[in-house]
């Protein structure tokens, strides 16, 4: 990323990734999300930055971008949607442009927790079924698996719940 750089991303959350994109590197962002909830906080959070949060479907975005990113949103479209998918990025993307993509690997019985209490409806997809949506429309120049990354993450989540669980407990109860 650099000064000047047009990002969107397909399933900003809360906007933490175009947040940060716009504030260390001077881009120019676009978050794109399903959620009211989320576009609402996310636009307050970054108003103050060259970020741009809609209320819009992946699918239907006009414009074109220098980089488009989806992180941890794949796994929600189906796999029925994943060349669907790979098109809308395709559209989204200029000519000289890079597309990040990230999601879980999440294939353990353990994971049917997360399944079922933290992602109902997920369904985490293997790299062959990625490979087939990217298959004749991008040349991936690079792939890493963050899995070891993703424990310290939880592990700061849960710091974050437990710090703040007594006083969410009256509202949520045990």
């Amino acid at each position: 990323l650099k000064p000047g750089n047009t990002v969107v991303e397909a399933g900003c959350g809360w906007g933490a990734l175009v947040g940060y994109a716009a504030q260390r590197f001077g881009c120019d962002c676009v978050g794109i999300t399903l959620s009211e909830q989320q576009a609402r906080l996310a636009a307050d959070r970054y108003a103050h930055l060259p970020v741009e949060i809609r209320l819009q479907d992946y699918r239907h975005v006009p414009d074109q971008f220098d980089r488009v990113a989806s992180v941890g949103m794949f796994e929600h479209v189906g796999a029925r949607n994943y060349s669907a998918f790979m098109r809308a990025v395709q559209r989204a993307l200029k000519p000289d442009g890079l597309a990040l993509r990230g999601w879980p690997t999440l294939h353990r019985p353990e994971c049917v927790w997360v399944e079922r209490h933290i992602f109902p409806g997920m369904a985490v997809p293997s790299l062959a079924q990625v490979g087939r949506g990217l298959e004749g429309r991008f040349v991936v120049e690079d792939l890493h698996n963050f899995g070891a990354d993703y424990d310290p993450t939880l592990m700061a989540w849960h710091e974050r719940f437990q710090r703040a669980w007594p006083s969410l407990r009256d509202r949520y109860g045990d």
